[in-house]
């Protein structure tokens, strides 16, 4: 099945997901204090940078219980081990030709966030193998990965996904 994933930007300058049209949830990123509160079909959670260098990455349900930690191999690596639900996932930033972040399972691509050029203008480029239960994934990608859509567009950047297969 196939699925469209979006990220739009709404005028309060937070974020709605959606698939196939869909809200699902939504996402307000505080940049300066390293964090996003998301809502994913109303259940809260709240996206944390940590450390020193902000290297690190922590997801926080209502509860505060963590959900999901992401940790960077090394200081001077651009890959980073997420931990989600028991499992281990590997992230990597490649920035060929265009920067993109590809997260995969025992070395199978499952969800990657890059930019794609549409007469001359950047756009998000979603490939995604993950379902609607798995939602947090993208959260995350989008909290890491907006600030590359910004930089590269503007306020006038497009956010249409490439279809998401499943």
């Amino acid at each position: 099945m196939t699925q469209q994933k979006n990220w739009n930007k709404t005028p309060h300058g937070s974020y709605a997901f959606t698939i196939d049209g869909e809200q699902k949830g939504t996402m307000n990123v505080i940049r300066t204090a390293g964090l996003a509160e998301a809502k994913i079909n109303g259940k809260g959670y709240t996206i944390k940078s940590k450390g020193f260098l902000k290297l690190f990455l922590e997801v926080l349900d209502e509860n505060g219980q963590t959900v999901l930690k992401l940790t960077q191999d090394s200081w001077l690596a651009s890959r980073w081990e997420l931990n989600y639900n028991f499992k281990r996932y590997k992230l990597v930033l490649r920035n060929f030709p265009l920067a993109q972040y590809v997260l995969s399972d025992n070395g199978r691509e499952i969800l990657s966030y890059g930019l794609k050029t549409r007469k001359c203008k950047p756009v998000l480029h979603i490939e995604s193998e993950t379902d609607e239960r798995d939602m947090l994934l993208d959260f995350v990608l989008w909290f890491l990965y907006a600030p590359v859509v910004e930089e590269n567009s503007g306020d006038e950047f497009i956010l249409l996904a490439t279809a998401a297969a499943v």
